[in-house]
């Protein structure tokens, strides 16, 4: 755990000092070290860290290395994202160590990250962003390779929409979507955006509503999923996870850790001093992703898309109040809750899915 400590620290001290300095040279030599630092760290892992990479991983690498042209790599697995697809082909041209993949992977993630927290800058508290990112989708991305690209992209989605960048949020949503097949859930964070009034005068009923009808939605999960398949808005290949219902396991720490976060925004920002249309959409994004984590004891499709809606709270939470010690006391315990999660899933979830410890032959650790 120490080297990612290390390297994580480093990183968010590099874009403090970024964003504190007045010399443009300065500023972008800092940014530089702060996106590179945790990059090396994944490019320089061994590769039987995370999951998927000795699953589809290294399939898709090795044919990459012996396509003759990217028609042809496209042909292979036409079920598989072309976004996947096409940063393998990319890497693999001037390439063949897998290690330049993990890396390049890891660079395209990070500066994403760094991106959008340098959008808000101005606006305090911008590095809980990049911390979000270290603790919550750092050691995930070695596991998920095609989701993590998505849900980055999605992650820059919300940042440019929230700043007014309507077209560009646009363009990096599809990307969302040719990167993983998930992401088509994350549309539904968009429309939600415009139900933010309506969602702020009716809380505690619409809650209400929403956890009756998730527990109608397990109930029916099997029926619901066959039919978005046959309507071929899913492949068959998600057949599979019908087969899942009793098999999944509930993600219970991610479970803990979502009650936490809402039961923070409660206890560490006061009515008077509450941004509400802030307040109301960072409550019903968590409790969204609250509800698919309990759809996880019937498919872990359910846990791959609670993520598009944690990711936004990490944008909002530094406008949740007036109070500036209001906020800060939310990001602090924003802090610890990541930070707790993190330690849970190293101790109870196999390593953070076998990315503890950090292990390199390259640089004999």
């Amino acid at each position: 755990m120490l080297p990612y400590l290390i390297i994580w620290t480093a990183s968010i001290c590099a874009y403090k000092f970024a964003i504190k300095s007045t010399t443009g040279f300065v500023r972008v030599g800092f940014l530089l070290f702060c996106i590179l630092l945790p990059s090396f760290l994944a490019g320089f892992r061994d590769e039987s860290m995370g999951l998927d990479w000795n699953g589809y991983g290294i399939q898709v690498w090795n044919l990459a290395l012996t396509v003759d042209s990217f028609s042809s790599f496209l042909l292979y697995n036409s079920e598989m994202e072309l976004g996947y697809k096409l940063l393998n082909y990319v890497v693999a041209s001037f390439s063949t160590d897998c290690h330049v993949f993990f890396f390049v992977h890891q660079l395209l993630l990070v500066s994403l990250a760094v991106f959008i927290s340098y959008q808000y800058k101005d606006d305090g508290f911008s590095e809980i962003i990049l911390i979000f990112y270290y603790l919550y989708l750092y050691n995930t991305s070695f596991t998920m390779l095609r989701q993590s690209v998505a849900l980055m992209f999605f992650f820059c989605s919300v940042c440019l929409w929230d700043k007014g960048k309507i077209h560009k949020s646009i363009i990096l949503s599809v990307l969302a979507n040719l990167s993983h097949n998930s992401a088509l859930f994350s549309i539904l964070y968009f429309p939600f955006l415009k139900l933010k009034t309506f969602l702020q005068k009716k809380k505690a009923t619409i809650t209400i509503v929403m956890v009756v009808a998730s527990f109608f939605a397990v109930a029916a999960f099997s029926s619901i999923l066959s039919t978005i398949i046959e309507m071929n808005i899913f492949s068959e290949h998600y057949t599979a996870y019908i087969d899942q219902i009793g098999e999944v396991k509930s993600h219970k720490i991610e479970i803990v850790f979502l009650l936490s976060v809402i039961a923070s925004l409660f206890v560490f920002t006061t009515k008077k001093n509450r941004n509400e249309p802030i307040f109301t959409q960072i409550y019903f994004l968590v409790l969204i992703a609250l509800l698919f984590q309990f759809f996880g004891n019937i498919t872990d499709v359910a846990f791959r898309v609670a993520h598009y809606f944690v990711i936004p709270v990490s944008i909002f939470l530094p406008k949740i109040s007036t109070n500036r010690w209001e906020v800060q006391k939310v990001c602090q315990s924003f802090f610890v809750l990541l930070f707790t999660r993190f330690i849970c899933l190293i101790l109870f979830d196999r390593g953070a899915e076998n990315t503890i410890p950090y292990m390199s032959k390259l640089l004999g650790i």
